[in-house]
């Protein structure tokens, strides 16, 4: 028997104050296209952030940390989001300054390349076939 049923969310890290939170806003809400959730006004004991809904109920939650970049960006660590039109999506994260690499090793039925948020929270994007 397993216990797991699913994921519920994932939490991801951004650097603290209200300027890191428009630009969080902006890369998940205007560039990914993410829809934003109330979030309780007693969250995380009143660290700044907000709620993403993935759809089907999962979620991202977004919080501040001091010196987001100096764990996520070296880590492997990453999320994985299904998507629709990786190729559109590629060029938007582009344009908008974000690095896209396009994985080597892709898998049958899917398609997948991986990017970084600001504070180098990975992300890998797929698209299943």
């Amino acid at each position: 028997m397993g216990y797991l049923k699913g994921i519920l969310h994932t939490n991801l890290t951004i650097a603290p104050g209200p300027e890191a939170i428009e630009q969080a806003r902006r890369f998940y809400v205007d560039l990914l296209g993410v829809g934003v959730l109330d979030r309780p006004a007693e969250t995380d004991n009143g660290i700044p952030g907000f709620w993403l809904d993935c759809g089907n109920g999962q979620q991202i939650h977004i919080s501040s940390e001091p010196d987001p970049e100096k764990y996520n960006g070296p880590s492997k660590r990453h999320t994985a989001f299904q998507v629709e039109n990786i190729d559109q999506l590629a060029a938007d994260l582009k344009a908008a300054g974000t690095e896209i690499q396009v994985q080597e090793q892709q898998f049958s039925g899917m398609r997948r390349i991986f990017a970084r948020d600001p504070w180098g929270n990975g992300l890998e994007l797929v698209e299943i076939n």
